[in-house]
This record gives C-alpha cells, sequence and structure tokens, in this order.
C-alpha cells in the first residue's frame, strides 16, 4: 500500500480551491481531471477535441458548404462566450469553400483590371475602336467555346484547370493583335479593306499558325501526367490556343469586313527602331545560334528542377481552414499526413513496419500491436482494484435519492474541517493550501 503526505495533495488542493474561487467571483471556471491526474497542465494537443461533420452542401451555390458553415459558427458562439472554447473549421468542404470566397471577394476588381489592361494593351497596338472591338469579341467567343468544349471533355473544372481562362486571354490575344497589325500595314499599303484582308492572310497566316501549333504542343505537353490537375490544364489551354488562331483568323475578318473601320494614312511601327530591326535581320543567324547555345548551357539545371505537387500549397495560408489544417499536420500524434497499409497476416506487418521505419519521410510507424500496453496483466488488476473504488462515486446507486443542497453543503463543510484538521500547523505546501487563510499564489498542479 502506497502512503501519501498533505503536500502530495498540494497541487489538487490548490486546482479545486482556485476553480472554486473563480466561480465565486463570477469568473469562467474549469477542472481539469487530466491535468489533475498528470501532474502538469495540459498540453495543447491534449485540450483539443475534433468533431466530425458531414454537411448538407448546396452545389447551386459558389460555396456549396456556406450554409453549414453558418450553422456551426452560430452553434459554437456561444461556447466561445461561456466557456472559452475556440473553435476552427478546416476540412475538404471549409478549405474549397474559403479558397472560392477569396476568388469571389477579388473577382470584380481583377476581372475589371483585366479588362483595362487588355484594352489598354489593345489600344497601344491598334489605335481604332473598330480594330480593338473585333479583336475584344473574337477573345470572348474564342473563350465562350473553349470553356464549352472543356466542360464536356473534363466534366467539371479544378483550382488547377480553372487558369486556362488566365492564359487563353494573355496568349488568345497576342494572335488577333498579330493579324490586326499585320491588317493595318497592308492597310496603309494597299486603300481597300477586302485587299488588305487578303494580303494580310497570306502573309500572317503561316507565322500564326507556326506561333498556335507551338504554344498548344507546348501546353498539351502535360497531358502524359498523372497529376490530373496539370493534365486537364495543358489539354484547355492547348486546345484554347488553337480555338483563339481559328477565330483570329476567322471572326476578325469577319468583324472587319462589318465594322469596315477607316484606312491607315501613317504606317505602321516606330521609325526609330529600325535600324535595330535591319540590323537584327543582318545577323539573324548569329542571334539564333547564340540563343541556342545559352538554351543548351541552362539544360543541365533541369536536373535540379523540382515540381511541387501538392494543391494545398495553392491556397492561402492565411484562411482559417488552411492555417487550421497546417497547423493540425505539425503535429505528428494527430496523423493528417498519415498513410494506412493493410498485409495479410503477422510476418507481413512486421516486415512492412520495419520497411517504412527506415524512410527518413516516416516519423513512426504503429501497427495493431503496439496500442497493446506492456505489462498488461498488471496493469489490468490494478484497473479493476482502482474500478471498485471509484465506481460508487462515478455510478452512483439509481435507487438513492441525489443528495440536496443542503446535503452538498454539508458534505463540503465536513471536508474543509478534515482538511483544517489534517493540516494542524503544518506549513509545508499542503498545509498552505489546506489553510484558506492562508492563500498562497495560484499554481497548478503544484507547478509554479
Amino acid at each position: 500500500m502506497n502512503h501519501y503526505t498533505l503536500d502530495d495533495f498540494g497541487g489538487t488542493m490548490n486546482m479545486v480551491s482556485d476553480t472554486l474561487d473563480d466561480a465565486i467571483a463570477g469568473r469562467p471556471a474549469s477542472f481539469s481531471w487530466r491535468a489533475m491526474l498528470n501532474g502538469r497542465p495540459s498540453t495543447t494537443s491534449e485540450r483539443r477535441r475534433f468533431i466530425e461533420i458531414r454537411p448538407v452542401l448546396d452545389f447551386t451555390a459558389l460555396m456549396p458548404g456556406k450554409a453549414a458553415t453558418d450553422a456551426i459558427r452560430s452553434a459554437a458562439s456561444d461556447l466561445a462566450t461561456q466557456y472559452g472554447a475556440r473553435v476552427r473549421l478546416t476540412g475538404p468542404v471549409a478549405i474549397a469553400d474559403e479558397e472560392y470566397a477569396t476568388l469571389q471577394e477579388g473577382a470584380f476588381v481583377n476581372t475589371t483590371l483585366t479588362i483595362v489592361v487588355v484594352l489598354t494593351i489593345l489600344w497601344l497596338a491598334l489605335r481604332s475602336f473598330g480594330i480593338i472591338l473585333a479583336v475584344f469579341i473574337s477573345l470572348l467567343v474564342g473563350l465562350s467555346i473553349t470553356a464549352a468544349i472543356g466542360l464536356a471533355l473534363v466534366g467539371a473544372l479544378n483550382l488547377i484547370s480553372v487558369a486556362f481562362a488566365v492564359l487563353f486571354i494573355g496568349l488568345g490575344v497576342d494572335f488577333g493583335i498579330q493579324f490586326s497589325v499585320r491588317y493595318r500595314a497592308e492597310r496603309h499599303e494597299v486603300d481597300d479593306l477586302h485587299q488588305a484582308l487578303i494580303r494580310t492572310a497570306r502573309y500572317a497566316g503561316a507565322p500564326l499558325t507556326l506561333a498556335a501549333a507551338a504554344t498548344a504542343a507546348g501546353f498539351l505537353s502535360f497531358l502524359p501526367t498523372d497529376y490530373k490537375g496539370l493534365s486537364e490544364l495543358g489539354l484547355l489551354a492547348g486546345l484554347g490556343m488553337i480555338i483563339a488562331f481559328i477565330t483570329s483568323i476567322t471572326v476578325i475578318p469577319a468583324l472587319l469586313m462589318l465594322l469596315r473601320p477607316p484606312g491607315e494614312p501613317e504606317g505602321m511601327g516606330f521609325t526609330f527602331l529600325a535600324p535595330l530591326d535591319r540590323a537584327m535581320e543582318r545577323h539573324r543567324i548569329p542571334i539564333i545560334v547564340c540563343t541556342g547555345l545559352v538554351v543548351a548551357a541552362g539544360l543541365p539545371l533541369l536536373y535540379w528542377l523540382q515540381f511541387d505537387f501538392n494543391p494545398l500549397n495553392l491556397r492561402s495560408p492565411k484562411v482559417e481552414s488552411v492555417a487550421t489544417f497546417l497547423e493540425l499536420r505539425s503535429d505528428p500524434a494527430i496523423g493528417a499526413s498519415s498513410i494506412y497499409v493493410l498485409v495479410p497476416n503477422e510476418e507481413a506487418v512486421k516486415a512492412a513496419a520495419e520497411k517504412l521505419s527506415k524512410l527518413p519521410e516516416v516519423s513512426s510507424v504503429k501497427t495493431v500491436e503496439s496500442f497493446i500496453p506492456d505489462d498488461q496483466q498488471p496493469k489490468l488488476a490494478a484497473i479493476r482494484q482502482l474500478a471498485t473504488v471509484l465506481e460508487p462515486a462515478l455510478r452512483p446507486d439509481p435507487n438513492k435519492k441525489p443528495p440536496t443542497d443542503a446535503d452538498n453543503v454539508a458534505a463540503l463543510k465536513a471536508a474543509v474541517a478534515n482538511l483544517k484538521q489534517a493540516a494542524g500547523t503544518q506549513t509545508g505546501r499542503g498545509g498552505t493550501a489546506a489553510q484558506p487563510a492562508r492563500r498562497r499564489p495560484r499554481e497548478t498542479c503544484g507547478r509554479r
């Protein structure tokens, strides 16, 4: 039998006294059985609890889980004020909703700025409202066709493949600009709309075809990867380049015939750059050779090129759902980055555990046997002995009437009297804790 002194219960009595003082003073009061039994304050991971919820999603809304999220936050609002609890949401639904919310917050500003920038570039290059309108309409038509065909092919867009729209606008508008700039140059030479368009098609068709094919091939090279988001982005972007080329050589000429922009009285280009243009034409072979050498010199660096395949890194770490997940992932005990391996027998378990434990990326390996404690029989006997003592208090006889307030007050007074009697004139930690008149600075479980 173990013997304990009054000092051994000093931390427990301090915890009880502090809790009662807070309750009497109207402050939020709490008492941790874990902290009392462990003899130390609970850690953050020990106080954390998980509630797994499967919300009803509304896929007609931009944020399908918003209604469920609002309901959870409303239900949890009282926890923060009454109990000091902190409720944080994470998981696929919360992460996706907050990502789309982030996109929605800046959607109007970003869209407006994009349109302004594109129109500014078009004006600097074309200087004609009719030609700009033709290129802009062609761009919208091509984007709509690409989106329709893309959705038919992939079914639904994800956070990576949706970027095809940005690529289409940024690169697809170049085909329209090149065609229209060539048209302006030809219109200056031949003041006839129909003949200018024919000459433009004759001289710009081959370069635009080569540019569109090269750009589309670059994006379509993403197709073989098993990374679905990148593969679908390559498919949509490559398809978009082909469609942008087709609309540039069909829709723009048709619109120019309808809009009939005025002729071009002045020549195209910047005259002060003409010497540079002629110099590059004369030395085109050395320029191409030097470019090839620079590219070849940089090829060995591809060996150290790394690809980050984790889409979580594309999300903002400042939003609650992502920040919460990153915090949970940093705790190995939670297992946010864990894997599960199913093997047929006990021998295979040991072999798999040994193999995985040798990997530097693996922090720890647990098997079914890891959850069976050592010296189990003595521990089970101790638990049974403790159960006989605690069971009457934890599971009272339902046939007995519950104690009244008077009974509780009498029991508390008796406990105080017993503590005073046990403390006597002792001056140690236990004696100080047992005497309310000689209160000490607050401490938790005997740790100051």
